[in-house]
């Protein structure tokens, strides 16, 4: 059966006819990884209605999915499946995403799956986990000679400064040299030739849903030492709502192992890893890791398999 996957709805122009809608790098992957995997049975954002495949995906945006539903009541849709970047909460939106129309979410991390199986209990068992790849065409590694001594420190949304400081100040004294980058502060390319000198990267930041910046880094065969999280608190519409995995998923890593790397909740653990650095590097091997389980390829080919889509 034929797929259309949306970002918009039919003749909005959200996307100001750009290559890829919504969010750019979850499209991108999908639209590649079906390419790559020679998968033609689909169109992207068809600009009839004419166009309009009887099973439909919608990747991005609330305004999309509320378009999609009334489509699938008028009958031009026979499936609907939705998911991952359409609302924050199964519970936005007077419970949009657990509409009875839409037969399957996807949300990219375990946590996310189980907050919204708390936040609408009408979405269990329709809720599902789904990531989005790397273009590992995009990842080439050219390693310096100088890169055993060197470490990436990576701190997303300018989160705990301080933290950041007190970790370049320990890795420092362990003789190593240090560059700090901060999300949304550098280039692609800037990114790529650090990690082409560094022997592995310290992440201090918040939640993830995913993570792409880590598999970025994985791609590159650099492991990550990630600071660990098992609670979210949100300031949501309703009040103050708290996730808490009791120390089954690091929120802040979600897709984190020991072939990617390992975790760490405070200075004293970050130290004992960085002691134990040469055996904890050993055991790693991130850009397989990415190969088998989070390249455009394999999420395409994930991706079809839970829309229950034939290649």
């Amino acid at each position: 059966m034929k797929i259309s996957i949306l970002t918009e709805p039919i003749g909005s122009n959200y996307n100001n006819n750009e290559k890829y809608g919504g969010h750019k790098a979850v499209t991108r992957s999908l639209i590649e990884g079906f390419d790559k995997i020679g998968f033609t049975d689909y169109n992207y954002n068809p600009s009839n209605i004419e166009d309009l495949a009887e099973q439909v995906h919608v990747l991005f945006g609330a305004d999309t999915l509320i378009w999609a539903i009334e489509q699938k009541k008028l009958g031009r849709i026979k499936k609907l499946t939705a998911g991952p970047n359409v609302v924050v909460f199964s519970s936005d939106k007077d419970g949009l995403i657990a509409s009875p129309e839409v037969e399957l979410y996807l949300q990219p991390s375990q946590w996310g799956v189980e907050v919204h199986n708390e936040r609408n209990n009408k979405i269990i068992g329709r809720c599902r986990q789904w990531a989005a790849g790397v273009d590992l065409n995009n990842f080439i590694m050219n390693r310096y000679k100088c890169h055993n001594r060197k470490v990436l420190i990576y701190q997303k949304l300018n989160l705990s400064p301080i933290l950041a400081n007190k970790v370049e100040f320990l890795l420092r004294n362990k003789g190593y040299d240090t560059v700090i980058f901060r999300y949304g502060s550098y280039k692609f390319e800037e990114y790529i030739k650090t990690l082409n000198e560094v022997s592995f990267m310290v992440t201090i930041g918040g939640f993830e849903s995913q993570g792409l910046y880590m598999a970025e880094a994985w791609a590159m065969d650099v492991p990550t030492l990630c600071l660990s999280s098992d609670t979210i608190i949100w300031d949501a519409d309703d009040g103050i709502y708290k996730y808490c995995s009791n120390g089954r998923i690091n929120v802040n890593a979600p897709y984190l192992c020991d072939l990617t790397g390992a975790e760490w909740r405070n200075l004293h653990e970050l130290m004992g890893l960085i002691e134990n650095i040469d055996s904890i590097l050993e055991k790693t091997s991130p850009r397989q890791w990415v190969l088998d389980n989070m390249s455009d390829e394999v999420c395409a080919r994930k991706f079809l398999e839970m829309v229950g889509v034939e290649k």
